[in-house]
């Protein structure tokens, strides 16, 4: 998607507002108030212009993390021979799936249960809401901390160091390390120990 087009268009806009309104500003006459709400009128369409441009890229990339993120997981559920890879394209099945190709219990995924009914306390009472909040809080630290154990698991599942994982505790660069090293799992060359099980 090509955004030179507009981005030219909201930038000559600024820029004519910002002399206009210095013009306005230095002159010390009276303006036409219809002259003032054509400004302002310019001023909230750029505004609207560039928050829709922000809201579709940030939209495209969230939908470009999930189907990497599904994919990946679904051909990593393949070669660890799991059963219905297709959950990974499942909110909260994939998950499970995840668990399932670490082949360990799934039953911690049950720590996201008292941080998703605090949302919901929270509207009925603020402050039940904010204690729930605080010790789902808790739970989703715990849940957290399995997700690394069973990510850790599942790379070892596919011949992969386990270790990759705690690439994304680094900042900001850390979750690109980790996706680049999830990519690897899926689609890299599976190493002969590996192929051997199989």
């Amino acid at each position: 998607m090509d955004f030179s087009g507009i981005t030219g268009f909201v930038t000559n806009a600024a820029t004519n507002t910002a002399t206009n309104i210095t013009s306005i500003a230095s002159s010390g006459t009276s303006t036409n108030p219809s002259d003032l709400l054509g400004l302002i009128a310019i001023f909230v369409m750029m505004f609207f212009v560039v928050f829709i441009i922000i809201f579709i890229i940030i939209l495209l990339l969230i939908i470009a993390i999930y189907v990497y993120s599904s994919w990946t997981l679904m051909d990593i559920a393949k070669r660890a021979n799991v059963n219905n890879p297709w959950l990974a394209w499942i909110p909260i099945a994939n998950v499970y799936l995840l668990t399932k190709i670490a082949e360990m219990p799934w039953w911690p995924m049950l720590f996201m249960v008292p941080y998703l009914f605090a949302f919901i306390l929270f509207i009925i009472s603020p402050i039940i809401g904010f204690i729930f909040l605080l010790i789902g809080m808790l739970f989703m630290i715990a849940f957290v901390v399995f997700c690394y154990i069973w990510w850790w698991k599942a790379f070892e599942r596919v011949g992969r160091p386990g270790w990759w994982i705690l690439f994304s505790l680094i900042p900001f660069a850390g979750v690109i390390i980790f996706f680049v090293f999830v990519g690897i799992a899926a689609w890299g060359k599976l190493p002969q120990d590996v192929k051997k099980k199989k």
